[in-house]
């Protein structure tokens, strides 16, 4: 179904966020830098997917699914921003 569909597709990349944004996170590029640059990281493989599965005759690709992805690993990256500031303010009391 469509719903199962778009659910599967955010959710599909917040981890991806959430690795990418732990492994590529610096002091020097902030906040915006890193979501910016995780952001593109996942559009980015997500295009490769979606240009893969248009050679798959049983897959089909879309433009709906690149944007769930890529809109999943800037969640994926915001969320460890906003969990990751309350954790250690956690931490420090």
């Amino acid at each position: 179904s469509l719903a199962l569909d778009v659910a599967l597709n955010f959710a599909g990349f917040l981890p991806f966020g959430v690795a990418f944004a732990l492994v590529a996170r610096t002091r020097r590029s902030g906040w915006f830098g890193l979501l910016l640059v995780t952001t593109l990281a996942g559009c980015g493989l997500s295009l490769f997917i979606e240009l893969g599965q248009a050679w798959i005759p049983s897959r089909d690709s879309s433009l709906r699914d690149l944007l769930l992805n890529t809109a999943g690993a800037w969640f994926g990256a915001f969320g460890l921003m906003l969990f990751g500031k309350a954790l250690a303010r956690l931490a420090v009391n």
